[in-house]
C-alpha cells in the first residue's frame, strides 16, 4: 500500500490498491502446503512463529493431531475474515462444520453465598458461571450442507469457450 498520508479523495478513482491477502495468510497456506507435503518440522517452525507473537507456547503435535492444531489456529486467526467457508471446502469438511445446527450458549451466573454487590459485573469471585450450548428452536437458523458446494459451477461462458466441456459440468449443476 502506498504510504503516502497525503491521498485522502475517496470520491475519485484510488490510486492506493487495498490488500487483498495479508502476509499471515500468506504464512498459514504455507503451512498447509508444507502439510500436505509431509514437512512438519517446517510447517511447525511456520506456525510456531505465529503463535510466538502473541506470546503462546510452541506446537508439539505431529501427525493427524498437528493437522487439527493448524486448522484450529488458522479459524482463530482468520476469523471474520470470510475464510472459513474456502477451507471447509478445501478440507472437504463443510458437511460436518458448516452444516450444522446453530446454536447458542446460555450463561447463568450465580451468586456466591455471603457476596452482595450492588450492581452486576461480571465476576468469578462474587458468581459461579454455568455455560449450556443449547440448539435453537427448531425452523430457526436452520443450516444444511450440499456436497455440491465443494465445487464451483464452471460458467457457461466458459463452457462456450471450450467445446470438450460441452458435456461436461461440476457435480450437482
Amino acid at each position: 500500500m502506498d504510504p503516502n498520508p497525503a491521498i485522502m479523495d475517496q470520491n475519485t478513482r484510488s490510486e492506493v490498491p487495498s490488500p487483498l491477502i495479508r502476509y499471515t495468510e500468506v504464512v498459514f497456506n504455507y503451512i498447509e502446503t508444507c502439510l500436505e507435503l509431509g514437512d512438519e518440522t517446517t510447517a511447525k517452525l511456520w506456525l510456531n512463529r505465529i503463535r510466538f507473537r502473541s506470546g503462546m507456547p510452541a506446537v508439539t503435535e505431529t501427525g493427524a493431531a498437528l493437522v487439527d492444531r493448524y486448522r484450529r489456529e488458522r479459524n482463530k486467526e482468520m476469523l471474520f475474515e470470510e475464510q472459513r467457508f474456502y477451507d471447509a471446502r478445501r478440507w472437504m469438511i463443510g458437511a460436518t462444520t458448516l452444516g450444522n445446527k446453530a446454536r447458542i450458549i446460555k450463561i447463568t451466573g450465580t451468586l456466591k453465598a455471603g457476596k452482595t454487590v450492588p450492581v452486576y459485573r461480571y465476576s468469578t469471585d462474587n458468581y459461579d458461571y454455568t455455560y449450556t450450548v443449547q440448539d435453537l428452536d427448531p425452523g430457526v437458523e436452520n443450516r444444511t450442507w450440499n456436497d455440491k458446494l465443494y465445487f464451483m459451477p464452471i460458467s457457461r461462458d466458459e463452457i462456450n469457450k471450450n467445446a470438450k466441456l460441452k458435456d461436461f459440468q461440476n457435480p450437482g449443476y
